[in-house]
């Protein structure tokens, strides 16, 4: 069997300059910059896949009924900026990160008209709205 001894001897007999060590070094230098490389692009792209879509949908209508026990609200939607949304009826839910503006809690508000910020049918803000007074 040949080995690299017996390459470097020969080589060094006949004249040769070798250096099998900078030959392996630089192999070694090309693999650990490749793997560096797609090292620092996973770590960036995994950023990106956690980061989430962050599309908000503003719906303004009328709330139709309010579940305090599954924290589900139904509301009839006049108006969004969601063109696939469903405008007869969309069912929405609470989360502990969602909040009510006003000091009006939801159950007062059945009936009433609402504007819900939402993100993947998950209330955020949800805003009674106020009739202005006409002037007679």
């Amino acid at each position: 069997m040949y080995s690299l001894l017996d390459a470097k001897k020969s080589c060094t007999q006949k004249g040769y300059v070798v250096n099998l060590r900078s030959s392996w070094n630089t192999s070694i230098y090309i693999t650990m910059k490749k793997l560096l490389a797609t090292l620092a692009v996973v770590a960036i792209s995994a950023g990106y896949v956690n980061a989430g879509c962050g599309k908000k949908v503003a719906s303004i209508g009328t709330l139709t009924s309010y579940d305090a026990k599954t924290k589900t609200l139904t509301m009839k939607v006049q108006r969004t900026n969601d063109p696939k949304a469903n405008k007869k009826a969309t069912k929405l839910t609470l989360t502990p990160a969602s909040k009510v503006i006003g000091d009006a809690t939801l159950d007062k508000l059945v009936g009433k008209a609402l504007s819900v910020v939402s993100e993947h049918g998950k209330v955020d803000l949800a805003i009674p709205l106020i009739a202005a007074n006409r002037k007679k």
